[in-house]
């Protein structure tokens, strides 16, 4: 099968916050939907099936895949924290290229962004003091533990940072970090 497969049509219930695509395989992963998209790619939720489990995969947009400059971003995505491994953290499982563009492998982290949870909605309020001091001992210990090991963040915001369904924060998208 070749990557960048098209669909017209998605097999399973997808969860909530992701959409249906047109796209149906970068590499040996099978894409099951379109989580979001930013200012340097596209990440679409995948079945990894060689491990049997879900993957999010972040592809870089069409306008910069021929931009040395923004592929050597994209690139330092994965590799400058994928030896980092830490629970508030987003883990960096592989990285590749398929039709000259590169993607990156990386933990689905099953949750809503800290900024869904800041606006609230009708269900859910927002973020109550306490709930606030916990996220933000996650997140500077994720912060502490990069900083521990050269690396610094640099786009810190609330759409960065992950709140799981067991209520742990993740912070990922490492695009502006640098040693």
């Amino acid at each position: 099968m070749s990557s960048f497969q098209s669909r017209t049509t998605v097999t399973a219930a997808l969860p909530f916050g992701v959409a249906a695509t047109s796209e149906t395989s970068i590499g040996r992963f099978e894409i099951l939907g379109l989580i979001g998209e930013g200012g340097m790619g596209r990440v679409y939720l995948a079945r990894d099936p060689r491990l049997q489990r879900h993957v999010a995969i972040k592809v870089i947009l069409d306008e910069h895949a021929c931009d040395p400059v923004r592929e050597r971003i994209f690139e330092d995505e994965a590799r400058l924290p994928s030896e980092l491994i830490h629970p508030n953290l987003c883990i960096i499982f592989d990285a590749g290229r398929e039709r000259d563009r590169p993607y990156i492998v990386m933990e689905f982290v099953r949750g809503l962004s800290l900024r869904h949870h800041i606006v609230g909605d009708d269900d859910q309020p927002g973020l109550g003091v306490g709930r606030a001091l916990d996220i933000g001992r996650d997140i500077a210990d994720a912060l502490r533990f990069m900083h521990t090991h050269g690396l610094v963040h640099r786009d810190l915001k609330p759409s960065n940072v992950m709140i799981t369904t067991d209520g742990r924060a993740k912070v990922l998208d490492f695009g502006l970090a640098r040693l």
